[in-house]
């Protein structure tokens, strides 16, 4: 999978100071600015990991709180979320010949939205996070199949053999994912797979524009950002075979992204001609890679089918964008103000509606809890009349 230069995960070679339009890449954290470094041979793009204790710290701490707005039970368990989501892990794993009658794993579950989703569908899912709060929110809910422990652990614990593990953007949160992934291969069913969905480093809006203005690239989240070709030495350095990979639209920055990919009202031919070509050269911001242990079955059956000139591709990309990139599109800061008013006063008439529909119908079930009971009462009423002598 590799040039003539030393690697990340393969060598575990220092890399360089990633640099797009020839500006570090960098972040904020505890007063001071850390720079981002790009693996010289494979391309990945990763942080150097605060120590233990201080990473514990910002995750009982700050994160909560920034993350609250999607990192809550009713977004975990939101049906547009999980259906989708379950019916990846489906379709994928079925590619592999994995059903219903095999065992499935999430690792960092959160709420366990997704496990459920999937046991909803008949599929014996189990999931596990390191989060006893969300746990706890999620079991609340009714879903008895996440464990509040670390999943190597719960693994060991209970025996389980999963054929399918898969996780939603984890690997990234992890300071040593070779050393975890080697860990976990133990854990596994001697025929199955790891999905694993990751920030893609080399989506198209981050190599247009540079890291510095993509959303996910944060820190100390965010440690690890895979490449297509990265994704083979992290499969090779932690003993799997690399059997697919793809990648997923988020829409993060949509008419950016667009305009990177020429005339963003170029139509519906023209939209899908860029969808097309961001998908088939794995440039979509969601990378999902596909791992099997190797010397498995699943090697034998489904050899990996990893484009021969990725690593060439990708060396090309990162050139031009460490020279130059796109500029940022100029923001009408008047008009911005102005839909964002819009926005906000479409918000406040739809919230007064909802509240008059709320009146109205709490109105309407007075009227009928008074007209219920009056008719209910209606015979004794009489019946007192009579022996009152008023009837």
């Amino acid at each position: 999978m590799t040039g003539t230069g030393r690697c990340r995960f393969l060598d575990n070679a220092a890399g360089s100071t990633l640099l797009q339009g020839r500006s570090p890449q960098s972040r904020d954290f505890n007063g001071a600015r850390h720079n981002a470094r790009r693996c010289d041979e494979c391309g990945h793009v990763f942080f150097e990991a605060p120590p233990a204790a201080e990473l514990e710290r910002h995750y009982n701490g700050a994160y909560p709180a920034m993350a609250a707005s999607w990192y809550n039970p009713d977004d975990d368990y939101a049906a547009s979320k999980t259906d989708r989501r379950a019916a990846r892990i489906v379709e994928i794993a079925a590619r592999f010949g994995f059903g219903a009658s095999h065992a499935y794993h999430e690792i960092g579950c959160a709420f366990g939205g997704t496990v459920d989703a999937l046991n909803r569908l008949g599929y014996d899912t189990t999931g596990t996070d390191l989060n006893a709060q969300a746990i706890a929110r999620g079991r609340e809910i009714g879903n008895t199949a996440i464990h509040a422990e670390d999943d190597l652990t719960f693994l060991r614990r209970t025996d389980r053999r999963p054929n399918v593990v898969y996780g939603y953007h984890v690997l990234e949160h992890m300071p040593d994912p070779v050393g975890y992934l080697r860990s976990l291969s133990a854990l596994l069913a001697p025929d199955s797979i790891a999905i694993l969905c990751v920030p893609n480093a080399t989506a198209l809006f981050p190599s247009a524009y540079g890291f510095d203005r993509y959303i996910w690239f944060a820190y100390p989240e965010h440690i690890n950002y895979l490449s297509p070709h990265s994704a083979g030495c992290l499969a090779t350095a932690a003993g799997y075979d690399l059997a697919a990979l793809e990648t997923f639209p988020w829409g993060l920055e949509p008419e950016a992204t667009a305009r990177a990919l020429g005339e963003p009202d170029a139509g519906p031919i023209g939209a899908a001609l860029r969808d097309r070509l961001a998908h088939d050269g794995l440039a979509e911001e969601e990378l999902v890679i596909v791992l099997t242990p190797s010397g498995g079955p699943i090697a034998t059956r489904h050899p990996a089918s990893t484009p021969p000139d990725r690593r060439t591709f990708e060396l090309e990309l990162r050139r031009i964008g460490r020279d130059t990139l796109l500029p940022w599109p100029p923001v009408d800061a008047k008009a911005e103000r102005a839909r964002i008013a819009a926005e906000a006063e479409t918000l406040r008439q739809s919230l007064r509606a909802t509240e008059h529909r709320a009146e109205q119908a709490e109105i309407h079930l007075n009227a009928m809890r008074v007209s219920t009971f009056w008719r209910m009462t209606a015979w004794p009423r009489r019946l007192v009349d009579r022996l009152t002598g008023r009837g």
